[in-house]
């Protein structure tokens, strides 16, 4: 009897820690259901919010336009950032402000929006060296930030920025970042990483290697992790 008793207790054991294991589970789905969710939810409350931004402007309410697109930009999204800079370089809706437009505008730029280009170019003949340069230094604090939070796409504008945004290219920081972002296999990091080795002496290749294994290393888990996801 007491052999039953034994057996039929150790099954209710086996069924109390396989009922704890499925709720483990649905725990885990429902939290990653609804932080898609929340994800998609947000995605549609920043597009219906450009939408917005975009008539205001056309209807000439750009006060209305500068604030909404001002709040998208401040969220990273790229064309809400050119379209900011468009209003501060009007000074419609809001006094004009060349050093403020160009930010944006170099935010924009790296974030792959093509008519920043051009604006940005005409935007540094109004501003003075030695704002450029404060400029600059907040353009590279955003990514640095942007990074430090886990956001593995501003790896690659990092990278970028070494090379667009500066006065003068920095070939050996550029390559530091392409090789991350190429390590993070993302769509334009293999052909970054080698267009720049290719302006490089060979000692310095090795020696910037060795800091980029480093940088990879202590990268935030949340960007390495992008690796696995394919999100890159």
């Amino acid at each position: 009897m007491r052999s039953v008793l034994f057996k039929f207790g150790h099954e209710r054991t086996l069924l109390s820690h396989l009922f704890g294991y499925v709720i483990f589970l649905i725990l885990i789905l429902f939290f990653c259901f609804s932080a898609n969710l929340k994800a998609s939810e947000e995605i549609d409350d920043n597009e219906n919010l450009f939408m917005e931004a975009s008539e205001a402007y056309k209807n000439g309410s750009y006060s209305e336009a500068f604030e909404k697109f001002d709040a998208l930009a401040n969220l990273g999204l790229h064309d809400a950032q050119y379209n900011l800079a468009v209003i501060l370089k009007s000074g419609k809706g809001i006094p004009k402000d060349y050093a403020e437009a160009l930010y944006w505008s170099w935010r924009a730029r790296l974030g792959g929006v093509e008519l920043a280009i051009d604006q940005s170019k005409e935007l540094i003949d109004y501003v003075p060296e030695k704002v450029l340069k404060d400029i600059r230094a907040r353009v590279l604090t955003s990514l640095d930030e942007r990074i430090s939070e886990g956001d593995s796409s501003a790896i690659m504008r990092l990278a970028n920025y070494f090379l667009v945004i500066l006065d003068e290219p920095d070939y050996e920081k550029a390559y530091l970042w392409f090789l991350v972002s190429a390590a993070l296999l993302q769509d334009g990091g293999l052909e970054g990483r080698d267009e720049v080795e290719a302006q490089l002496e060979s000692e310095k290749i090795i020696k910037i290697q060795k800091e980029a294994y480093d940088l990879f290393l202590n990268l935030p888990k949340n960007v390495k992790d992008n690796i696995k996801n394919g999100e890159n």
